[in-house]
This record gives structure tokens, sequence and C-alpha cells, in this order.
């Protein structure tokens, strides 16, 4: 930063009054600095000076904290992708046991259309028989009015 002289200015420094804060000799041309901030400002960043007891356990315990954090999702990622097998094979025993259920059905429609069939034989043949019934039930009425006329009505209750 420039420093403005009171001549390039055009305004007059007021005369000193009392002490100085400083000395004649100290701290002209110097940047001003807040106490305890002179270690940060040597230390560059390509510096070589060892770190202070501080910020030794301060980078210890981010490091220490970034493994566990990785650590901890590493070991998440392994369990849930263990989970995920798991389902996935308790998924396909489904799948096989829903395949035979499947098969098993087909047997069963299977079956129950051969007895539909054989049911339907049976009923067409009771009609057949019920027909023969009526005819033989008809030939016994006409036996039976032959008889009447022939031989009068029949002795007995």
């Amino acid at each position: 930063m420039k420093e403005r002289s009171p001549e390039a200015t055009g305004t007059p420094l007021p005369e000193a009054r009392g002490h100085s804060y400083t000395g004649p000799n100290q701290g002209h041309g110097q940047p001003v600095t807040r106490p305890g901030t002179e270690r940060f400002e040597r230390r560059g960043l390509h510096s070589r000076e060892p770190l202070s007891r501080t910020e030794g356990l301060l980078i210890a315990m981010f490091v220490t904290l970034s493994a566990a954090i990785l650590g901890a999702g590493a070991l998440g990622y392994t369990s849930l992708s263990g989970q995920l097998l798991d389902l996935q094979r308790q998924i396909g025993g489904v799948q096989v046991e829903v395949g035979k259920l499947s098969e098993r059905v087909g047997h069963l429609e299977e079956r129950v259309g051969h007895l539909e069939e054989r049911m339907i034989r049976v009923e067409e043949r009771m009609i057949r028989v019920e027909e023969r019934m009526i005819r033989v039930e008809e030939r016994l009425t006409d036996i039976e009015s032959v008889l009447k006329i022939h031989h009068g009505p029949a002795a007995g209750p």
C-alpha cells in the first residue's frame, strides 16, 4: 500500500504533543501487526518449521476422523452389499418355488380338465339310460293296458 506524505495531500500534520506511542526508531517502515501473529507470518506455504503440539493434535484428529468416516462407509457398503446378495439368493429361491407351484397348478388344471371330460361322458350315458328307462316304462304301460283289456283288472289290492 502506498503511503501519502503530507506534502502530497496538501494537509499539514498537527504538531506532536505529549509523547509518541513508539520510540524514534521503533516500528517505522514495518507493517502493523497484532501481537502473536508473527509466528504465522513467518511460516509460509513451504516452511520447514515443525508444527506445534496443538497443530499436530488437530491434524491427527482430522486424519483419524477422516479414516473413521471412510472405514464406516466401507463397512456400511460391505454390509449392505452382503445383505443385497442374500436378498437376491432368497428371491431366486422364491422364484424356483413359484415355478414349481405353477407346474403343480398346471398339472392340477390338466387333471380337472380330464375329470370334466369324464363327467360329461357319464352325464351323456345317464341321459341315454334315462331315455331307455322311459322306453321301458312306456312298454310296461302298453303291456299292462293289453293285460287289462284281455284278462280284466288285476286281482288283489
